[in-house]
């Protein structure tokens, strides 16, 4: 009798087949598969609870935006709570020239992912720009973790 390599036994494992393909699939799939409207980052910004995150949304329905959109986030915490309920945030959109128009903004629905920490957060918005444009749907952004660690006092 011919003993399985390690490679082999661990691809012969029930369930492992279809664990690996649908991770090839969900990652071949598109976002707007998904329902994602607008894609970003996330940094931290300070320690102030109330805007401690900024999320910038520099892509809107598969496009770049001309003006990134800037949306100042709460800790952690709230973001967590904020599952049914609209919050109102404050955001700017501001022009490659430095130029900054403020914009009426709102998320809900907000989901932190990672295992180990923030990695990644999704939910919905709806910026309200001054010219009267509406941009509104779902959004994912990746978080960026600060070069250095940060102690907030």
């Amino acid at each position: 009798m011919v003993e399985p390599t390690a490679s082999e036994f661990a691809y012969n494992l029930p369930g492992l087949r279809c664990t690996v393909c649908l991770l090839l699939v969900l990652n071949l799939v598109p976002l707007k598969a998904y329902g994602i409207d607008a894609t970003g980052l996330m940094r931290f910004a300070s320690c102030n609870y109330v805007n401690q995150y900024r999320l910038t949304l520099t892509r809107y329905e598969k496009h770049n935006l001309e003006k990134p959109v800037v949306l100042e986030l709460p800790g952690d915490w709230a973001l967590t709570h904020l599952t049914k309920d609209w919050c109102d945030v404050s955001g700017t959109e501001c022009s490659g020239d430095g130029r900054c128009e403020t914009v009426a903004a709102k998320i809900q629905g907000v989901r932190i992912h990672g295992w180990r920490g923030m990695s990644a957060i999704s939910g919905n918005f709806v910026i309200e720009r001054k010219d009267g444009k509406k941009l509104q749907g779902s959004f994912k952004a990746k978080y960026l973790k600060p070069a250095a660690r940060i102690i907030c006092e």
